[in-house]
């Protein structure tokens, strides 16, 4: 066999189905005399691959390099040889798989590239040039563990201050710390309810008693009382998805009211004929960081007023932190481009406050734009 011809490593690759948390290790192969070796895993099952060095062939890897690899999908992975020898490892998630397959092979072999609608993850091994933004890419859902993040909000009556920018007026208080709960959702008009001429359906997004993401959709039942079956600890979003007895062709009736049980904190101020929540508030899910690039924030072009702005977040078991201090008018607004942007931690609270303002009614909007990326 000459240098650096292609050749498939038996002893590191497999199509033997493991079991629940079962571990594939190959043998020990001596590469010494090859540039690269490629490895490539598919598996019913998520789990984990190890591709590792060693300098005797034998005892622990001296270098392991580690990737993530999802149910389902080709993954696969090319490294410069850095040792004399490399084995492979693959461990198996909690669920017996019924396919897998693990090739190695050693060579010579070019960069790894991805065709333009191929969806990549943080694991992929790419070298991507595309002819469209990174911004679109991830709003598309082709970088796996990148999601865009945009929050707006509004406070259409500010007299004083300090009122975050929420339909629900004051300060927010849907930030509770001592326990998730079960949600209470009810509207001021009777129009909102099955069958009726406003609002039938609104479905929930938020953090469950585990602090991940999840949803829910309710049946609303006019101004009684819909209580969920899970408990949350937060809600960062909720949509009206049926209205007008399933014609869909109106807006919520009344004003819809999500609070907690129990404690009455009001999670969710949806306005009257909206049918969607404008809160600058947000909770980041466990398991993600929160990169926030770009702030806007105005106020209505007829409110002869200024406005004292706090962006604001709680780390998780943490106190409040300023990110930014700035004044707004009907004449100025803010916009900021944050490079790289600011990090929020899973569980972290955010919220855009007006600390003061000059005159009474004063109507301030804003967005805020961002990156959620998976932990890894």
């Amino acid at each position: 066999m000459g240098y650096n011809q292609p050749y498939r490593d038996d002893e590191n690759s497999s199509r033997t189905p493991l079991s629940a948390d079962a571990t594939f290790t190959g043998e020990w192969t001596y590469c010494a005399h090859h540039n690269t070796v490629m490895a490539a895993c598919k598996a019913d099952v998520a789990g984990t691959l190890y591709m590792e060095f060693g300098s005797t062939g034998s005892g622990a890897a001296e270098s392991t390099l580690t990737y993530t690899i999802p149910a389902g999908i080709n993954q696969v992975h090319r490294l410069a040889v850095t040792r004399p020898y490399y084995r492979v490892k693959y461990t198996n998630g909690s669920t017996g798989q019924t396919t897998f397959d693990l090739q190695t092979m050693f060579g010579d072999f070019g960069i790894l590239s991805a065709p333009l609608n191929l969806s990549l993850n943080q694991y992929s091994d790419a070298i991507t040039v595309r002819a469209v933004s990174s911004e679109i890419d991830i709003a598309a859902g082709r970088f796996g563990g990148f999601q865009y993040f945009d929050k707006f909000g509004t406070n259409p009556d500010i007299d004083s201050g300090p009122e975050d920018i929420w339909e629900g007026g004051g300060l927010y208080t849907g930030f509770p710390t001592d326990q998730a709960r079960t949600l209470e959702i009810f509207s001021s008009s009777t129009n909102d309810d099955e069958g009726g001429t406003g609002a039938e359906k609104i479905i929930v997004f938020g953090l469950d008693s585990n602090w991940e993401e999840a949803q829910e959709e309710f049946t609303l039942d006019g101004t009684s009382t819909v209580t969920s079956t899970s408990t949350w600890w937060r809600v960062n979003r909720a949509i009206v998805t049926q209205s007008n007895n399933g014609a869909n062709t109106t807006f919520n009736d009344g004003n819809i009211t999500i609070r907690h049980a129990t404690t009455g904190n009001v999670l969710v101020f949806l306005t009257a004929g909206y049918n969607q929540t404008r809160q600058l508030v947000y909770t980041v899910p466990a398991g993600k960081t929160l990169y926030a690039t770009q702030a806007f924030v105005s106020i209505l072009k007829s409110n002869n007023s200024v406005g004292r702005m706090l962006l604001w977040y709680r780390p998780f078991g943490g106190t409040p932190r300023l990110v930014r201090e700035f004044s707004v008018s009907n004449s100025d607004s803010f916009n900021v481009t944050i490079p790289g942007g600011v990090p929020l931690t899973e569980k972290t609270d955010v919220s855009l406050r007006c600390q003061s303002v000059t005159s009474t009614n004063t109507e301030i909007n804003g967005f805020l734009e961002g990156v959620l990326v998976d932990n890894t």
